[in-house]
């Protein structure tokens, strides 16, 4: 059964917030859960937006856009990102855009 619960993470210029995290299964330390490094997030964005870009030069569109949504979870005590079906599960929505 997958649970959300909030989390404090942490973004590499040391600030604190929370977020809502969905849990894929399996045991966690819920005291392990505190402070996550949100990076790991931003990473998993940063490389899902690379892989796009090269799918798109290889296309060569004159323009194009991709939105679509982005949930936070916990697997095995770490975050990670899931890409989301529909927007109203999602922590936040991304649109990426081009033009050639």
């Amino acid at each position: 059964m997958n649970d959300t619960r909030v989390i404090p993470v942490v973004v590499p210029d040391g600030s604190r917030f929370q977020i809502e995290a969905r849990s894929t299964g399996g045991y966690e330390d819920v005291g392990a859960l505190d402070n996550l490094p949100f990076e790991t997030v931003t990473t998993i964005l940063v490389n899902l937006g690379k892989a796009l870009d090269g799918a798109i030069e290889r296309i060569s569109p004159k323009k194009a856009s991709i939105e679509f949504g982005m949930e936070v979870a916990i697997e095995a005590g770490k975050l990670t990102a899931l890409v989301c079906q529909g927007k109203t599960t999602a922590n936040f929505t991304v649109k990426l855009e081009w033009e050639r």
